[in-house]
């Protein structure tokens, strides 16, 4: 083999020491790192969290994690018996390291009992408690005999509590969730329900497809818990009638993606599945597109090779620029792309293209290169950032001086027209495309502040984010 080029990341490392609510060190805790967004910058919450290596703690309460993947947040998270876990978010340099303090909490504790649905107990239930923007800190205990359970070491605060039955003799099981619960409780019920399941056909046009993948992107479970995003891999069918079927769903709204050879990812938002009830989760593919580009240093003009190229939404494929510079990325849904490209030493860039169902684009992409330890990515778009909650389309953090905050955007306004587009039922990706485009181009908002609905044109200009 000749003409091969391997690229790799420096990996950075990180020093510290674990103390409690007192300041005095704690000898054998846990700690671990967890990816909490892809590579390359993505709506909020759109990426499943990956752990990365542990640590333990020594006398001195001093640890050491390597391996650690650079350029990107991470949350790093201390546990210990007998403690409340102690979370910070960082974002590391390549080859360097840093040094942090994790102060453990005081423990509290959430007990209750686990019934089903005739208010029996449900002895040997698994039930789970999740505290609020912190999934990795996820805490378990088992019912017993009576339904009785009590979970401990947990921080004040918000939990999602969620319960999973025994199987019966058929394999099915039962669930139920409480959300909001504040630590410390007791006495609370949770109520199990038969499980769901989600079916459906997948097609293309008069035809069904008979090779595909289905991937659960996320759930909104009954009963106001929030919006759970799943680390679940895609599952590959293979089927003649191009039918598929997911058993054991918890109850609530998820989020569907579906992709296939030669196609694109169609997303299926708000497929609702009943107590016991079966969603249809069936999804028409489209023909995919390909976008090709040239990718170049933006001081020298020199061709860039073995820069990372994905789709921020609508593909799954990815692929790496040669030694000309030029890529090509297959299989890419049809409508606004935004075209993802990276490089160790570069900053990260996100070009936003237009593709027609089978059809083909261009892009040049220019990176430029980074200097000192400032980590960025670069992007045309409004300088907001948006998430998708209970009451709709919200913006969140503003960029100092960015297209939003000239036009007098404001964290918490409500976007209820992008364009003409109604977020409503639409996916996070979806929405965050409409916002991006060309620099210089405008985009037509309906905002709703307070009740009051009024609308605003922001030019998109170039967003550049250090970390």
């Amino acid at each position: 083999v000749t003409g091969l080029e391997i690229v790799v990341d420096l990996a950075a490392g990180l020093r510290g020491h674990v103390v409690d609510e007192a300041g005095r060190a704690v000898d054998g805790a846990l700690i671990v790192g967890e990816r909490i967004g892809p590579s390359a910058p993505a709506p909020v919450g759109s990426a499943a969290a990956l752990v990365f290596g542990g640590a333990t703690s020594l006398a001195d309460g001093g640890f050491h994690l390597t391996g650690l993947p650079a350029g990107e947040p991470l949350r790093i998270v201390a546990r210990k018996a007998g403690h409340a876990p102690a979370v910070t978010e960082v974002t590391l340099s390549a080859g360097a390291e840093r040094e942090v303090e994790l102060a453990l909490p005081p423990a509290g504790t959430i007990a209750g009992r686990v019934v089903d649905a005739a208010g029996a107990a449900s002895a040997g239930a698994i039930v789970t408690a999740t505290p609020r923007g912190v999934p990795l800190a996820v805490s378990r205990a088992v019912a017993a005999a009576d339904g009785r359970f009590v979970i401990g070491d947990l921080a004040g605060g918000v939990h999602d509590l969620a319960a999973t039955g025994p199987a019966d003799p058929t394999g099915a099981t039962a669930r139920g969730s409480r959300a909001e619960v504040m630590a410390p409780a007791k006495d609370l019920v949770i109520t199990l329900g038969a499980s769901g399941a989600i079916a459906g056909v997948v097609s293309a046009g008069a035809r069904r497809v008979t090779d595909f993948a289905v991937r659960v992107v996320d759930v909104v479970p009954f009963g106001g818990a929030a919006r759970r995003f799943l680390d679940e891999p895609r599952v590959l069918v293979s089927s003649v009638d191009g039918s598929y079927r997911l058993d054991d769903r918890l109850a609530g709204s998820y989020t569907l993606e579906l992709s296939a050879p030669g196609h694109g990812v169609t997303v299926r938002t708000g497929v609702v599945v009943p107590p016991g009830g079966v969603a249809d989760g069936s999804a028409e593919l489209q023909e995919g597109a390909t976008i090709s580009g040239l990718v170049r240093d933006a001081d020298s003009g020199a061709a860039i090779s073995g820069a990372l190229v994905t789709a921020q939404t609508g593909s799954t494929a990815l692929a790496f620029s040669d030694e000309r510079g030029a890529f090509s990325l297959v299989d890419v849904a049809p409508g606004r792309r935004g075209v993802v490209v990276s490089r160790p030493g570069h900053v990260t860039r996100i070009e936003s293209v237009i593709v027609e169902a089978g059809g083909r684009a261009s892009v040049a992409v220019a990176l430029s290169r980074t200097r000192g330890d400032s980590v960025a990515f670069e992007l045309a778009g409004i300088g907001a950032a948006v998430s998708m909650t209970e009451a709709g389309l919200v913006i969140g953090e503003v960029v100092a001086r960015g297209p939003a905050e000239v036009a007098g955007l404001i964290a918490g306004d409500r976007l209820v027209s992008i364009d003409g587009l109604d977020p409503t039922g639409k996916s996070l990706g979806e929405c965050v495309e409409a916002l991006r485009g060309v620099v210089g181009t405008a985009v037509r908002l309906g905002v709703d502040r307070a009740g009051e609905t009024f609308y605003r044109d922001v030019v998109r200009g170039t967003v550049r984010v250090d970390r």
